[in-house]
């Protein structure tokens, strides 16, 4: 799909002597007059808007330059919230002449590719004339991660369904269903990748070719089971891969208690206990050696 981004970016120095007259906006931004400015040119049939230099630019008002052509377009399409004062006519010689420029971008272009227009950006008497250069920014989606030509996507599965099988079926980003299912006795694994081919991004600048889309499985294991539940399984998956303790063997040993813990905040925490010692011990070392100096 290519994307058309039209953008007020082109000004350009024109020498001509021609009538131009000054408007006053009130409530406006600056896009916002500019953007109603290439409207009228628009209106008026034309493709390029011109207009001089802003004349001034305080708290709440602009005051520009436009083409005669222009003004009945201001006047009797402009937007109720803005105030215009004028017209008032005005002999200008630089007039710049404000461009639509069309951003065309193409399927696979990555995050920070640039698109350049030579010789576009702003000129000026006696001046050299430079680009202007796009840089593109690839906004982040809520499912799909995006690496180089390839998709990543994140889905969960019960025990049930990573032991039993699972299908459903997933929304891809041009918006086609997929069918997404496992095979028959297949077991899904924690942590597990799959990836199907030709399904991931367009491959810049050859968008009949794509990259991978590869599917991370997370597997949500229930809370607790009942005894019942326990046998139940024992009698249909593999046998316990350790022995069953004797009675001998269990008096030698001390009971203990497992709990929950978040590993990621235990180990700040600790990082943090020992950051705290160290400046302790830097300190007490420190302090010392300051007396030992001052025996000597």
């Amino acid at each position: 799909m290519i994307n058309m981004v039209r953008m007020l970016s082109r000004k350009e120095w024109v020498e001509e002597a021609e009538a131009m007259i000054r408007l006053t906006f009130s409530n406006l931004s600056l896009v916002e007059v500019l953007s109603v400015v290439v409207e009228a040119a628009e209106a008026e049939g034309r493709e390029e808007a011109r207009m001089s230099s802003i004349l001034s630019r305080c708290l709440s008002k602009i005051s520009i330059m436009v083409h005669p052509r222009s003004w009945h377009y201001l006047a009797t399409s402009f937007v109720p919230s803005a105030k215009v004062k004028g017209p008032s006519l005005v002999l200008q010689s630089n007039v710049w002449v404000v461009r639509v420029l069309e951003v065309i971008v193409e399927k696979g272009m990555q995050n920070g590719q640039k698109i350049k227009f030579p010789g576009e950006a702003d000129e000026a008497p006696d001046t050299v004339t430079g680009d202007i250069v796009f840089v593109l920014q690839q906004k982040e989606h809520p499912k799909y991660k995006r690496k180089g030509d390839d998709l990543f996507y994140e889905h969960t599965l019960s025990l049930t369904e990573s032991l039993c099988g699972f299908q459903f079926a997933l929304s891809h980003l041009d918006g086609r269903q997929l069918l997404i299912k496992s095979q028959p006795g297949e077991v899904i694994k924690p942590d597990q990748f799959k990836a199907i081919n030709d399904e991931g991004m367009p491959i810049y600048p050859r968008p009949f070719m794509k990259g991978k889309l590869y599917i991370h499985f997370t597997v949500e294991f229930p809370d607790t089971l009942s005894p019942e539940q326990c046998k139940a399984l024992e009698t249909i998956l593999p046998p316990r891969s350790s022995a069953q303790l004797t009675d001998m063997e269990l008096d030698e040993c001390e009971e203990t208690t497992l709990h929950d813990v978040n590993i990621e905040e235990e180990m700040r925490r600790k990082q943090a206990q020992a950051q705290e010692a160290y400046e302790e011990d830097e300190d007490m070392h420190g302090g010392a050696q300051r007396v030992q100096c001052a025996q000597q």
